[in-house]
């Protein structure tokens, strides 16, 4: 690597990146790589770790129906320049000070510091491979080129992982210094090398349709039984909590509970849960009211009936019970009813527990939005397993797995996030948790009953993955990739207003920052585009 770049990132840890296009002229005023310090370059990643998962989720669950996409057709959702801070969190702002740190952390033996920041970078590389795909990584610090090369998804993938076999090594390093500004897993070495592996086993699985070796990969990790799989390990990153620091907490709980939503949650979704009786529901979804509206000019849909192209099982207009949301791609205009559309909960987001308050919710409510990115949970390990299982045959058995991750993502949610969201608004907790217990008890063998009713590997899957998609609220990159890699849940709901709305995302546009400033760019034809991993045919997904 041609460390000159390295000069231009210490001291503020800040710039404007496009197309990995650097102002490459040493500047005497910014600090040497030597006096910068190692801490701070660290604390920089990971926040900026936060703000790229925040961005690419949002749009992961938007196109996933996790969340209202406010538009009519795929080709209005999103312009090029709706990408360009995304590009910026990976390029700028993680994978090049990454690089920072590890010059400077290798030479002070900090290793623990630059593997964290190498299992950071490799993240964001597959992130990038994911939602764009071939995109500059070998060609992108060399500070002699202003305009690097895409590299190839699966080429991409295998630098990912050289990264995190990088960092497993660093870890297992004696250093002079330990990583006390790790906001992950304060810097436990031991935690970060089954973080590593979990995400070499996501990577794996992610590219296992065209990758003969993922089965071997998969196995090999397996047999190590070093993945996450409690609570202390799982990959989230920590909200605080400040009314007058919106930074410092849950995007999602900033954005919608300052004295009225500015999001929509889907209606698809919410009635997923709300037809199963999804324990998880109130945790999830907050409503500021708990009867439905009858005023149109609230809500357009009142008194109408569903497109004719809709199922009868897709959710349309209202859900019930005051559950407040938008169809997929509606794109109405926006009538007065901030203070009435229902709202993020405890998880992920650090909001307030439905207790039929049915109240406007504020700043200081529920948690205050000390919420979590899950970015890789204990349940998500276990899901990954059973698809592995089921479709790859690899080790372990599809439905334990199963089995294991719903009981995990059901009583983290339920009892253990913030110690039990619901503690306060209950006068009998005792009676509470029994109730609950026997709720999810109750879900959890519905599930396996469908599964084994099931009668085929494909219909199986699909429990699977319907379980998972319910499980990943708060992290929609990960719904995205396993929608495209699996094809489930099949039961998305339709464009609202747009029987043929185009051709779904199978990656994005590239950004403009991106295309415009790199000749040797060439913007995507259309959105029909596919990464590396994913060789479904056409239509597979909409």
């Amino acid at each position: 690597m041609k460390r000159i770049i390295y000069i231009l990132l210490i001291g503020v840890g800040v710039m404007t990146l496009g197309a990995c296009e650097l102002d490459l002229q040493d500047d005497p005023n910014r600090l040497a790589p030597a006096d910068a310090d190692p801490d701070f370059l660290l604390t920089g990643i990971q926040v900026n770790t936060a703000s790229l998962f925040d961005r690419a989720s949002v749009r992961g669950m938007e196109v996933t129906r996790m969340e209202n996409l406010g538009a009519s057709t795929w080709e209005n959702a999103y312009s090029a320049t709706t990408f360009d801070a995304i590009w910026q969190d990976a390029y700028a702002d993680i994978m090049v000070e990454a690089l920072v740190l590890d010059a400077i952390a290798v030479e002070k033996e900090f290793y623990h510091h630059t593997g964290i920041a190498k299992v950071l970078s490799a993240y964001a590389l597959v992130a990038m491979v994911d939602m764009f795909g071939e995109v500059p990584y070998s060609e992108a610090f060399d500070a002699t080129n202003f305009i690097p090369n895409a590299d190839g998804g699966a080429a991409n993938y295998t630098a990912a992982l050289a990264l995190l076999d990088d960092a497993i090594a660093d870890f297992a390093k004696t250093p002079l210094a330990t990583a006390d500004s790790d906001l992950f897993y304060e810097g436990d070495p031991v935690l970060w090398t089954t973080c590593a592996k979990t995400l070499k086993l996501r990577i794996h699985l992610q590219s296992s349709l065209v990758n003969s070796s993922s089965v071997a990969a998969i196995n090999a990790l397996l047999s190590e039984n070093d993945l996450i799989d409690t609570d202390e390990e799982a990959f989230a990153f920590p909200y605080g909590v400040s009314s007058n620091d919106p930074v410092s907490q849950h995007p999602s709980f900033n954005n919608n509970y300052a004295g009225g939503a500015n999001d929509y949650q889907s209606n698809s979704f919410m009635n997923t849960m709300y037809q199963s009786n999804d324990p998880r529901m109130r945790y999830y979804f907050y409503r500021q009211v708990t009867t439905d509206p009858t005023d149109i000019t609230l809500k357009d849909c009142i008194g109408t009936t569903a497109p004719a192209f809709y199922g009868s099982d897709d959710a349309y207009c209202l859900i019930g019970d005051g559950y407040w949301g938008r169809d997929h791609l509606d794109d109405a205009g926006i009538p007065p009813d901030g203070q009435l559309r229902t709202v993020n909960g405890p998880y992920p987001a650090g909001g307030l527990f439905d207790a039929d308050q049915g109240a406007l919710v504020g700043l200081t409510d529920g948690f205050e939005g000390a919420g979590i990115n899950p970015m890789i949970m204990p349940a998500f390990t276990e899901f990954m397993k059973a698809e592995a299982a089921l479709t790859l045959g690899t080790s372990g058995d599809a439905r334990t797995s199963l089995e294991t991750g719903l009981r995990s993502s059901l009583n983290y949610v339920v009892f253990g996030f913030k110690g039990g969201a619901a503690a306060s608004f209950v006068t009998d907790e005792a009676a509470y948790n029994t109730a609950m217990a026997s709720s999810i008890d109750t879900y959890v063998a519905n599930v396996l009953a469908a599964y084994d009713a099931a009668g085929s590997v494909d219909a199986r899957l699909g429990v699977i993955v319907s379980e998972y998609y319910i499980a990943l609220f708060g992290n929609g990159l990960d719904a995205y990739n396993t929608y495209r890699r699996t094809g489930h849940p099949k039961n998305m709901q339709p464009a609202v207003r747009n029987s043929n709305p185009g051709l779904f995302y199978r990656s994005f546009t590239y950004p403009a920052s991106y295309v415009n400033r790199n000749s040797n760019a060439t913007q995507k034809p259309n959105n029909a585009v596919q990464v590396f991993w994913d060789n479904n045919p056409a239509g597979f997904v909409d």
